[in-house]
């Protein structure tokens, strides 16, 4: 029997398929597609977070300012009902 022509057992080719290279080359593109849509996905939601994030600081801003003019306003009646109460005793 002629080692050759035997193909039951084990054997290696040493040559390369087209149709291997091929599919690799279609696998690493895909593959590169699919990195630069994740890329962008993530970029997209960092933009999105540093808007948020200035949002939520003009928010806060906005709050403290509203809650130092309130206090503001609670002085100045106590201010004049303080007066008041001077006036009428």
């Amino acid at each position: 029997m002629n080692l050759e022509t035997d193909r039951r057992g084990w054997h290696i080719n040493k040559g390369i398929d087209p149709g291997n290279i091929l599919l690799t080359m279609l696998m690493l593109a895909g593959f590169f597609v699919w990195s630069i849509a994740q890329d962008r996905r993530v970029t997209t939601v960092e933009l999105g977070v540093k808007a948020e994030h200035e949002v939520n600081l003009q928010q806060d801003i906005a709050a403290q300012r509203m809650q130092d003019q309130t206090r503001a306003d609670l002085k100045a009646i106590n201010d004049k009902l303080d007066r008041l109460l001077e006036r009428g005793r």
